[in-house]
């Protein structure tokens, strides 16, 4: 049944004369006939009030003579919204499925538990050529805040809200004007939002080179994770969210590291977030530096790194360590962790060992090293971190390096380490492998 629900839409305009009648008249072509549409021209310097006047008997206009910030614009539109439902759509995007608010809001209509409804979107070129699609629904079917909070697998001009949530969570940050969208879709979710899935793409996200979210790169990532690290800090986050914050903080801070990568940045702009993922993680010292570069390994697209990137964040991952592990220079050890350990480091965070390729990869550094420095590093590692390989992917290192008797001669080390620091069982299944071996 259609859905007769008011919605209102909400369009900040900042300096987007060419672009924002593309906004209009994609939200004008909904087939929804309760909408109500409010612009915010938001202290434009262009002629951006001139392109809006066609349409001003169509549409409600605000105007601000200086310019509020995305936050303060959308906080204008929620003031003098009178629909039951919000949507929020940057000036510069646009509709690409006329069907996408009836369809939403019929959905919050016959789900009285759905506070919001995500949908996916493009990723165009200023132009409007086709760059991305994104159907998050593929990779998370399920509604799961732990996921959300790590990946933000929305945008907010893909979702309809209902006007109630900005009642509980309350507006847009000003502080956080940068990630506006970002922070308040997280801050829902991590108050109890739930969160219902329409299975279209239904919005077009323009990423114009000169947009402030490109420009502004670092700063957007900086207020990202800011805005996470006060919504862990409230007191009315419930515990279950609080228990992700690791997962969340780990996670996102690593796709930060590599947006920074990716837009040109070095990697002593992404130290800091480096730096986060360290403190992240549950052990001290050169076992977290060793858990952080894994996670950075399995992670992070290794094809936007360049190795200045790695060289740079191998410094900030060794600059608070001893100068040697177990007689090894550590920031060398910490090379070789990157280029041929973590691979077989299976036991970390529960990944396979890794794929032919990672293998392949990690083999041929393997023949950079001769035998003393390949069994140096080799024990370095097994003692920084003796439980990082399972039985199997130490066997398989032993085969790679041609040297069966590895695996004895590591189990002798191993039991005394898996002893002190894992208990009867670790130690059990280490006497094992050294019986095995």
């Amino acid at each position: 049944m259609p859905s007769s629900t008011r919605v209102s839409v909400l369009i900040p305009a900042y300096n987007i004369a060419s672009y924002v009648p593309d906004a209009l008249e994609s939200v004008l072509a909904q087939t929804h006939t309760n909408l109500e549409v409010i612009v915010i021209n938001n202290g434009s310097e262009d002629n951006t009030a001139q392109v809006l006047k066609p349409y001003q008997d169509r549409v409600h206009i605000e105007t601000f003579v200086e310019n509020q910030g995305i936050a303060g614009a959308y906080n204008r539109g929620l003031e003098v919204a009178t629909g039951d439902y919000i949507a929020c759509l940057d000036g510069d995007d646009y509709y690409i499925y006329p069907q996408r608010i009836a369809d939403q809001a019929a959905i919050l209509d016959e789900n009285p538990d759905a506070e919001i409804v995500c949908s996916g979107w493009q990723k165009v070129h200023e132009d409007g050529a086709l760059q991305q699609e994104f159907r998050p629904w593929e990779q998370w079917p399920e509604f799961d805040p732990a996921n959300w909070l790590m990946n933000a697998p929305f945008v907010l001009q893909a979702m309809l809200i209902r006007r109630e949530m900005f009642t509980r969570v309350g507006n847009f940050k000003p502080r956080y004007s940068i990630a506006a969208g970002n922070y308040i879709s997280l801050r829902m979710v991590a108050l109890g939002a739930r969160v219902a899935w329409y299975r279209q793409v239904t919005a077009a996200h323009r990423f114009r080179e000169n947009s402030i979210s490109q420009v502004q790169i670092p700063q957007q990532i900086e207020a990202e994770i800011n805005s996470r690290i006060e919504l862990f800090a409230l007191d009315e986050v419930p515990p279950h969210i609080k228990a992700v914050e690791t997962q969340a903080m780990v996670g996102h801070s690593i796709i930060c590291i590599g947006r920074l990568f990716r837009a040109g940045y070095s990697a002593a702009e992404a130290a800091l977030y480096v730096q986060i993922v360290v403190d992240h993680m549950p052990k001290s010292g050169i076992m977290a530096a060793c858990n952080a570069l894994t996670q950075l390994c399995f992670n992070l697209d290794h094809e936007a790194l360049t190795e200045d990137n790695w060289h740079g964040m191998l410094d900030t991952l060794s600059e608070s360590l001893p100068q040697t592990i177990d007689g090894v220079e550590t920031r060398a050890f910490l090379r070789w962790w990157q280029q041929v350990w973590w691979v077989y480091a299976d036991n970390l965070y529960r990944h396979p060992l890794s794929s032919d390729e990672h293998r392949r990869t990690a083999l041929e550094h393997l023949h950079k090293y001769d035998a003393s420095q390949v069994q140096g590093f080799a024990k370095a590692a097994l003692k920084a971190s003796p439980w990082a390989l399972s039985d199997s992917s130490l066997r398989q290192f032993a085969r790679d390096i041609n040297q069966p008797g590895f695996v004895r001669r590591a189990y002798r080390m191993l039991i005394p380490a898996r002893m002190r620091q894992g208990g009867v069982r670790t130690t059990l299944q280490a006497l094992a492998g050294f019986l095995r071996g």
